[in-house]
């Protein structure tokens, strides 16, 4: 059996960290963007407020590719040690991206 390269294997294993890593960061540049204008934190779409619209998008997007990274994962066939290392990272990674979407979900504007 041809063992894949080791950059793809480790960028998998990684994943789900990365992920989070990336709406982590995403999140907290939007709403910082936001709180710097207070129009902007102001404004609604569809009568609700953007800084919790594009946090549950991001949250969103994250978790469907934590989903689709997952699949991906399985249909790998990595080996018992590195398919549990990617799958535990994928699952806590979700874990983070849920808990650090609260905040903006129960803080009232950027108080």
């Amino acid at each position: 059996m041809h063992e894949a390269p080791f950059v793809p294997r480790f960028l998998l294993l990684l994943s789900g960290l990365i992920v989070w890593a990336g709406h982590f960061l995403g999140i907290y540049l939007y709403t910082g963007l936001l709180c710097a204008r207070p129009d902007w934190v102001t404004a609604s779409l569809a009568g609700i407020p953007v800084l919790p619209l594009g946090v549950c998008l991001a949250t969103a997007a994250a978790l469907v590719l934590l989903v689709l990274l997952q699949i991906r994962a399985m249909a790998a066939g990595l080996d018992r040690f590195a398919g549990f290392v990617t799958s535990g990272g994928i699952w806590l990674a979700g874990l983070a991206v849920l808990w650090e979407t609260l905040p903006a979900l129960t803080a009232p504007g950027c108080a």
